[in-house]
């Protein structure tokens, strides 16, 4: 891994497949802690969250929020069907923009490219993961079965919605 380019447009994309268990708040959860022993995140902007036990995560959706608070709310959801969490080591600017609009609107190749990791949710089943840090490849694929594990340029990259 450590051969790959360190431009800015290529990130990771790790697609983990959740059957049998579905995207309960726990397997979102579980990555989260995963992830944050490779590297410190502060704070998680939340996005489009679809499925059962979200209301929490749709009140505080375009906030960002500190991941300590955050990280308890998991637990309580059954399901995540669709849901972005954009995630940062500092105090990211520029939320403020999106109020009241969707980040549908918006480039997603350009949003996560702002961000130090982003965590997908997608159709009840699969965990997207995008970073350019090797180390949280590396323990994401150390502690799970991955459906796959590309580097390409961002641009690249189809988002699944």
């Amino acid at each position: 891994m450590s051969d790959q380019p360190q431009n800015k447009n290529f990130w990771y994309e790790v697609v983990i497949d959740d059957v049998p268990r579905c995207l309960p708040g726990t397997s979102i959860h579980d990555l989260l802690i995963l992830i944050m022993k490779a590297i410190e995140l502060k704070y998680v902007v939340t996005d489009d969250v679809e499925g059962g036990m979200v209301l929490y995560f749709q009140e505080i959706e375009h906030i960002p929020t500190e991941i300590t608070e955050v990280l308890p709310k998991f637990i309580n959801v059954v399901q995540f069907d669709w849901g972005d969490f954009f995630l940062y080591k500092n105090y990211p600017s520029g939320w403020e923009s999106l109020e009241g609009r969707s980040t549908r609107e918006l480039d997603y190749d350009e949003l996560i490219q702002e961000t130090d990791v982003t965590i997908r949710a997608v159709d009840d089943q699969y965990m997207y993961v995008y970073t350019k840090d090797e180390k949280i490849v590396k323990v994401i694929s150390d502690n799970y079965v991955t459906e796959s594990i590309k580097f390409a340029q961002m641009e690249s990259y189809v988002f699944p919605y």
